[in-house]
């Protein structure tokens, strides 16, 4: 079976002259942690992608839940606690006589007590070594030794080496290594391993003595970890390296896939990481014995949640009060035994006013300043002020939130950069606040763009950086629509639907550290017929291009939340899109001049639509859609002047989906509203429905079509939903007649198919795309396999485009383009 391998886009043209540079993106990036430990390694949820991890301070990335039914990723959370006393402690040697030096001394807590080597009597030659007994297993990644400290250097271990065991007998060696002397704690990291047992043995001694001594010895486990997902909670127990579902069986959140709670943020306990908190739409989750069970505490809509930085039996949450959204509004509440009872707190914070919207709430804490707690609060429908305006607002608490105080501060949501503005900007899709965790002075915000304050959130000031990322201004340039933000002593992260950006010196500079993620989800793919020659649209990016022969890297053409990307197969140079309106684009064979985007005097889909609409053998003549008038164009000079070939009767019988027939540039086929088929023979001159019986298609909607490449009267069509019923259908005389080509005995998974494509050439070959990677199917097999080798589980695939000249299959997914050989 091939393998499949990530195209990207990974790699911008940064020096082709564009307006859209601004737009690019690696993805939506929704939150950022920081390892307490490890300040290079970075952990970022997407939108569509999972999780991401850096272990170079986001120089390089890779996807961490690619074996999960995972997307969306909204909050992570790292219980910081992960160390584990050892039950038992024995050694091959130990002084019992001349002093106490038993091994158990080494894990008893006391720093003035060690253990040490025989030597009254006899004296045992190295190596030597000592034992630690977990008492069950756990996921090891390290360990820290402190030499004895009564001022004597007699035993301080010199050279090392560090075993794993799972019985005590059978032993593996993780690292070796030399520490040099002074009577600081040793730290050791090494790749997680999962053990009963720990061996430290010593080789020899600063002074070359042959003894060993050792006051404390503590086994480092992997960080217990939570991310906040669509399909529920899940966890890790080796530091975030890899992830499962912690669920209970009753709430089978993942049962859901691709659906489910839409996630907010998650919490665990600090120093017990059975605990967890879960904050979604459906309310706030605990689990108190590490996610085999969740409780539900709210079942209103919950948008933020921490824990007091000091005091984890004190939690904060933001809970709408389940009011439709013209008078909904997040209150704050508040818990004093860990999250279990809760109390609404209204001293100081706004109560809810009739017919008015405070639509979010985020909030931050810091161990700088514990009491402290901050909310940033964004709506529209006056937000219950008496000037009329949509904006922010933002209230500090000193005192654990019993009580608030309001700040006046700018309009920090709105797209108005002076903080003047009188709009709410996007509240409910990029929103975020932070305070440093060294500085409770030091703050940022987050909406359409970043703003900073050094005061405590008295006084704020814009972040600039949303403009044109060219020559000097990439140096503190980010995407807009920020999504999160943290600050972790001088780092300051910044997410937004562009990728992931850091700052050392509280935002005057700002670096991308997005390059090597991959988590754009693509909304239009296509590629020329007979060159590498590819554009796409992206969800909160431009429509970009890529032409390897004259850009070093994808080129970014116009718009953002680009849909419909089309490159003619006659004629390459020419490519269709909707970036925000109809465009066409003719590139250029110049880098250093920019392609020409003019109106294309037609609508096109504007979003997520695998159609075909060329012929091979033609580049003046294809058709379009128009979604919004109901009807099937077609043009005959390259779009310049269009000509109206079917009107299907207004809104109700919207065309969806169109394919043209390879072998007949006359024939075509068209989907309308999802339940009828449409067939023209002559160019589109006259049309016939051939929408098969629902005996065949079990009252099930149609997702798209795809006809033979050799004969326009074979034709498959994908069934659309979740669901097993029926998947696929075929006729073989043009829709006259139709059979299942699937069924519940078949090998197909319920989740929806979104786009079929036929491979020339074959025997019949077949691909589907669904919610869960790619199926094939041929003349010669009874049912459908799978095609998804090396695609990450959760790989919703959108687009198929076989290009034949270069042997390869792409498909454009949500979490990028994919490849492999046909």
């Amino acid at each position: 079976m091939p393998q499949w391998s990530c195209i990207g886009p990974t790699k911008v043209d940064w020096s082709a002259p564009t307006t859209s540079l601004y737009a690019t993106t690696q993805g939506v990036i929704r939150s950022v942690t920081q390892d307490p430990n490890d300040p290079n390694k970075i952990f970022a949820g997407s939108v569509s992608a999972g999780i991401w991890l850096s272990q170079d301070n986001g120089s390089t990335w890779e996807c961490v839940t690619k074996n999960l039914l995972v997307d969306q990723v909204k909050g992570i959370a790292i219980c910081p606690k992960s160390s584990r006393k050892p039950s038992a402690a024995t050694a091959d040697s130990q002084e019992t006589v001349g002093e106490n030096g038993r091994a158990s001394n080494a894990i008893d807590g006391d720093l003035s007590t060690f253990w040490h080597t025989q030597w009254y009597n006899q004296t045992d030659p190295l190596p030597h070594h000592i034992d630690l007994d977990l008492g069950s297993p756990l996921t090891i990644s390290g360990l820290t030794y402190l030499p004895r400290q009564d001022g004597s250097e007699n035993g301080h271990i010199k050279d090392y080496e560090i075993y794993v065991s799972n019985d005590g007998t059978n032993w593996e060696k993780k690292i070796e290594g030399t520490w040099t002397y002074s009577t600081d704690k040793k730290t050791v990291n090494f790749e997680p391993a999962t053990a009963t047992h720990v061996r430290l043995q010593a080789l020899s001694e600063v002074n070359d003595q042959p003894f060993t001594s050792a006051a404390e010895i503590e086994v480092l486990g992997s960080f217990i970890m939570y991310a906040a997902a669509e399909v529920g909670p899940i966890k890790s127990t080796d530091g975030g390296l890899t992830w499962n579902y912690p669920q209970d069986a009753n709430v089978n959140w993942t049962s859901n896939y691709p659906n489910g709670p839409e996630p907010k943020q998650i919490i665990v306990h600090p120093d017990n990481p059975d605990i967890a908190i879960f904050a979604c739409n459906s309310g706030i989750w605990r689990t108190e014995n590490g996610g085999q069970n969740w409780i539900q505490e709210f079942n209103r809509e919950v948008w933020d949640i921490e824990f007091h930085p000091t005091n984890p039996d004190i939690v904060y949450a933001g809970v709408s009060n389940g009011n439709p959204w013209n008078s909904r509004w997040i209150e704050f509440y508040r818990s004093t035994d860990g999250g279990a009872n809760w109390t609404n707190i209204t001293n100081g914070y706004p109560t809810p006013v009739a017919n008015h919207n405070l639509g979010r709430i985020c909030i931050a804490v810091t161990p700088a300043a514990p009491e402290h707690v901050y909310v940033f609060a964004g709506g529209g429908q006056n937000m219950g002020q008496s000037n009329q305006q949509e904006g922010a607002r933002f209230f500090r608490s000193t005192d654990s939130g019993t009580s608030f105080t309001e700040i006046d501060v700018p309009n920090m949501i709105d797209y108005d950069t002076s903080g003047n503005g009188t709009g709410g900007g996007q509240y409910t899709w990029d929103m975020d606040l932070a305070v440093s965790n060294t500085d409770s002075n030091y703050l940022l915000a987050g909406g359409i763009n970043v703003w900073k304050s050094t005061d405590g959130g008295n006084n704020w000031s814009y972040v600039p950086g949303t403009g044109d990322p060219q020559g000097s201004n990439r140096d503190h340039w980010y995407h807009s629509d920020v999504q999160s933000l943290a600050i972790y002593d001088n780092k300051s992260w910044i997410t937004s639907d562009g990728g992931i950006y850091l700052s050392t010196d509280q935002c005057a500079n700002i670096s991308n550290q997005s390059f090597g993620l991959v988590a754009q989800e693509i909304w239009g793919f296509d590629q020329g017929w007979k060159s590498d020659i590819m554009a796409i649209g992206m969800y909160h990016g431009p429509i970009q291009i890529r032409d390897d022969s004259i850009y070093d890297g994808w080129y970014a053409s116009t718009g953002a939340d680009a849909g419909t990307a089309m490159v003619n197969k006659g004629d390459d140079k020419y490519i269709y899109c909707h970036p925000w309106n109809d465009n066409k684009i003719t590139r250029s064979d110049n880098k250093d001049t920019k392609p020409i985007v003019v109106g294309l005097n037609a609508r096109m889909p504007s979003y997520i639509y695998p159609i075909e609409i060329f012929n091979h053998n033609y580049y003046n003549t294809f058709y379009t859609l128009d979604t919004k008038e109901s009807t099937v164009q077609k043009t005959k000079d390259n779009a310049k002047s269009w000509e109206l070939l079917k009107d299907f009767g207004g809104d109700s019988d919207t065309p969806v989906r169109i394919t043209t027939s390879y072998s007949n540039a006359d024939v075509a086929y068209v989907i309308v509203e999802f339940n009828q088929i449409w067939k023209t023979r002559d160019g589109g001159i006259n049309w016939t429905q051939v929408t098969p019986n629902s005996i065949v298609t079990q009252n099930k909607s149609f997702s798209n079509l795809t006809i033979d490449g050799e004969d326009p009267n074979i034709v498959w069509v994908s069934m659309g939903g979740k669901q097993k019923d029926v998947k696929v259908i075929k006729t073989t005389d043009g829709g006259a007649t139709w059979s299942d080509y699937s069924g519940p005995n078949d090998n197909l998974p319920s989740y929806e198919i979104h786009v079929i494509t036929h491979q020339i050439g074959t025997n019949g070959g077949v691909y589907i795309g669904t919610d869960a990677g790619l199926w094939y199917r041929n003349n010669s097999l009874d049912r459908w396999q799978r095609y998804s080798t090396n695609l990450p589980l959760a790989t919703r695939v959108y687009f198929i485009r076989l290009n034949y000249a270069k042997n390869k299959i792409r498909i454009g997914t949500h979490r990028g383009l994919w490849e492999c050989d046909l």
